[in-house]
């Protein structure tokens, strides 16, 4: 069965044991329903691996608290996370003259920069997308 802790930023779902999915969400509980779900899970230690060999000696762009996401999971793992912590876009907003820079977040910062883009927000390649979009805008001013 599925347990649900959550603060007051980050809900974290343990859908199997040692496999936990961070996600981020609003007041609303989201819950994984589809049990093809359960398949797709890899413990974190695992992930955590794949992502530190992928990111090696580069610098990790987030748009706001991913680092502390890797950071929560990995001392609820029993794992260390000793990552520089992430570059943060959403601190360089107000840098780039981005007007009510807290509206935005990684999936929607691409209309502040003024760009035209197809896609769903949440969707974790279009959200990035964007975040690469709009920071490419900004710093091409």
């Amino acid at each position: 069965m599925h347990k649900q802790e959550k603060n007051s930023h980050t809900s974290t779902s343990l859908s199997h044991p040692n496999s936990w999915i961070p996600y981020r969400h609003s007041s609303q509980n989201s819950l994984v329903s589809h049990p093809n779900e359960y398949a797709k899970n890899i413990p974190f230690t695992q992930a955590l691996q794949l992502f530190l060999g992928f990111t090696y000696k580069t610098d990790v762009w987030t748009y706001d608290a991913d680092w502390s996401v890797f950071k929560q999971n990995a001392a609820r793992s029993y794992t260390t996370f000793d990552r520089t912590p992430f570059k943060r876009v959403c601190t360089m907003l107000e840098g780039w003259d981005v007007e009510n820079p807290t509206q935005y977040s990684s999936g929607t910062l691409y209309k502040a920069a003024g760009v035209h883009m197809n896609g769903h927000v949440h969707n974790a390649l279009f959200d990035v997308r964007s975040m690469n979009a709009a920071v490419h805008a900004f710093e091409n001013r």
